[in-house]
């Protein structure tokens, strides 16, 4: 690319001065097929809104102490090709960067992806994917749970701290906590890939894996029942039911928790003082609420 890489020559071709010859030898050129690709990709970035590349020209030649004795065009040419490069550079780092959504306690998202796939993420939940590439490379990070109806397409994978969940077009659910990941399968089917197993489901088939302890679930309902704000939980740790109250209704529970309590049922999302009668008297454990703050007194 030597030959089409001095100082101005870069810039005199982005404002359209080239000779006719200089350009029909550059377009005749392998350099040329590179630059078309550079500015094709840069033409997929939004531009800042209303950006003036010759009043920040003027902006930057304005604030030079001495003044020019003679124009000098190369210098000129030299400024606004590091402009152009300097923008270009922010709208690379800006789209490589990383799109974040959450849900925070108490409340429920939806999110629409960029191919159209539909998440609706569950209280106090974290859902991140790269901006650049999306319909190539359809990957995301949970923290949480969240329910997904994806549109068919490349693999869509979903990863988290316990594995990842791999599909081409479906509906599932992914909830992942500490030592805690359930899928359940609605339509179509979906790859788990854990760091000691791998497992596929088909519909209305699920899968849990608590503190390395494996179960095959049969998925009886059409959608996750906290979509239509209610959590259930079948046989389920008692520290991760209290942490779903926590999400649900952004409390801070504290005091011991009986090591071993096991519980089977469902609390509403809409009614605190019940949801937390429902699964505490089922625990056997006494409580006081103070605010937000729960204290777990053991009957």
């Amino acid at each position: 690319m030597k030959k089409f890489s001095d100082d101005t020559f870069l810039a005199r071709w982005l404002n359209n001065e080239l000779s006719p010859k200089e350009k029909a030898d550059f377009e005749a050129s392998e350099d040329y097929k590179t630059y078309e690709k550079i500015i094709a990709g840069s033409s997929l970035f939004e531009s800042p809104q209303n950006y003036d590349a010759n009043q920040m020209l003027e902006t930057i030649l304005a604030s030079k102490q001495k003044p020019a004795v003679k124009s000098n065009r190369n210098w000129i040419y030299g400024i606004a090709a590091t402009i152009a490069l300097l923008i270009i550079s922010f709208l690379v780092y800006d789209r490589l960067a990383e799109v974040s959504y959450t849900a925070q306690n108490s409340e429920k998202t939806t999110v629409e992806l960029p191919d159209g796939s539909i998440v609706i993420m569950n209280a106090g939940s974290a859902l991140s994917h790269k901006r650049w590439n999306w319909t190539d490379n359809r990957s995301l990070q949970l923290n949480g749970e969240a329910f997904f109806d994806v549109v068919k397409g490349s693999s869509f994978k979903v990863e988290t701290t316990m594995g990842s969940v791999t599909v081409l077009g479906t509906e599932f659910n992914v909830k992942v906590s500490t030592d805690y990941i359930e899928v359940a399968c609605y339509e179509g089917s979906v790859r788990i890939n854990t760091d000691s197993d791998s497992t596929i489901l088909k519909a209305y088939q699920g899968y849990r894996r608590i503190q390395n302890q494996t179960k095959s679930l049969a998925v009886k309902l059409s959608e996750p029942s906290w979509i239509n704000n209610e959590s259930n939980f079948d046989n389920i740790p008692a520290e991760y039911v209290i942490e779903e109250l926590e999400k649900q209704y952004d409390l801070q529970i504290i005091g011991e928790i009986p090591s071993g309590k096991m519980f089977t049922g469902s609390f509403p999302h809409d009614d605190q003082e019940v949801a937390l009668k429902i699964v505490l008297d089922a625990l056997q454990i006494d409580y006081r609420v103070n605010g937000n703050i729960v204290e777990l007194q053991r009957k």
